[in-house]
């Protein structure tokens, strides 16, 4: 009886295991005809979103297209026809992905050299969408610098020219004054980095305005050093 029930058992066992694995190939065909359609899904929509300027969901088209695999997709294709016909979706894809590249690319640089700073969050959000996530960085923090180097110039310059009361103390609160904008600035654009790049991407947008704080902290400082003539004291 326990021989019998052990056999039952083991014939039972390896039944499960076929229909386990039959599903997973059940799943896994159904999912490569997913991808195949969302494949057709991404040329179509593409080529609308680029010609109505619509950047943003041309960009979600790319990055569903950058996340299917081609190889799978084409041992999955059933004839040589259906095989074609994905190889020249992919093609399509890859050359609307590098037009879409530069065109993002060219309009971001443009927005960060006319202060622009709506169209650059515009673009910056685009850029991890194509994978460029390191240069979104940078070009974000190119234009904060440059707005951070604008508001230290200025409290400079009213520092120099300041004859009242407080001119004792006038560089701590220069420094104390570029410190709140560079962490207003921080507070602003930290979320919209981890929502758009990932928390893994806030300590290389920290470090590039990190660099540019130490570089206004030694400029405010070295001003101080030559108008009270420290270096003679």
């Amino acid at each position: 009886a326990i021989t019998k029930a052990s056999m039952l058992a083991e014939s039972i066992s390896g039944k499960v295991r076929v229909l386990d694995t039959a599903k997973r190939n059940v799943y896994a065909a159904l999912k490569r005809v997913d991808d195949i359609i969302d494949l057709k899904n991404c040329v179509d929509g593409v080529q609308q979103a680029m010609t109505s300027g619509n950047y943003e969901q041309a960009a979600v088209h790319i990055r569903r297209y950058l996340d299917l695999d081609e190889t799978v997709l084409l041992e999955s294709a059933v004839d040589a026809t259906k095989g074609s016909t994905v190889s020249s979706s992919f093609s399509l894809l890859k050359k609307a992905e590098i037009e879409l590249r530069g065109i993002i690319q060219d309009k971001l640089k443009t927005a960060v050299f006319e202060r622009d700073k709506d169209s650059v969050e515009r673009f910056v959000k685009i850029m991890p969408l194509l994978n460029l996530h390191e240069e979104g960085i940078k070009k974000l923090t190119e234009l904060l610098n440059a707005e951070i180097r604008e508001f230290s110039d200025n409290k400079l310059q009213s520092a120099a020219e300041s004859t009242d009361d407080q001119s004792g103390v006038i560089y701590a609160n220069t420094l104390m004054s570029v410190f709140e904008d560079i962490a207003r600035k921080l507070e602003t654009y930290l979320t919209m980095v981890e929502s758009a790049y990932g928390s893994s991407w806030i300590v290389s947008f920290i470090k590039e305005i990190q660099s540019e704080c130490d570089k206004q902290v030694e400029k405010i400082l070295k001003q101080m050093n030559e108008e009270r003539l420290l270096d003679h004291k």
